[in-house]
């Protein structure tokens, strides 16, 4: 535990554990409260208190494209769930962009009435895009 005073905190912007690597976040007191997004702060301790670095997996946005297999035209309304979670469905361009996707391996499903369901697994480590052709039942 530093002294009172004024004191420089650290933390590296990338470290990994157990195989997986995390980005840092933000500094946090021992409330929970945001002290610092950078790095590397300073701060006039007045009485002990307790710093704590935040990371994170990083996230990335993972764009669908859902089309028609034979005409190749968007699909509009098809339902998609990642991870067996369903995050939303395609706009009028058979489009449907999502935010915050963690790294790694995960499932994609893009189900229309009319078409048979569209599974993939797929790993994301930048930011991507999946094509998907729904072929009709």
């Amino acid at each position: 535990m530093p002294s009172v005073g004024r004191h420089t905190f650290t933390a590296p912007l990338i470290t990994s554990a157990g195989g997986v690597t995390y980005t840092f976040l933000r500094w946090e007191d021992e409330a929970g409260a945001l002290v610092s997004a950078s790095s590397s702060f300073t701060y006039n301790l007045q009485s002990p208190k307790t710093f704590t670095a935040v990371y994170a997996k990083p996230s990335y946005t993972l764009t669908v494209k859902a089309v028609d297999g034979r005409t190749h035209r968007p699909i509009a309304g098809a339902a998609v769930s990642l991870d067996s979670v369903q995050v939303g469905t395609t706009d009028s361009h058979g489009r449907l962009v999502i935010q915050g996707v963690s790294e790694g391996n995960h499932q994609l499903v893009v189900r229309k009435t009319g078409y048979k369901d569209y599974t993939t697994t797929f790993n994301i480590t930048s930011n991507k895009t999946l094509y998907v052709n729904l072929n009709r039942i």
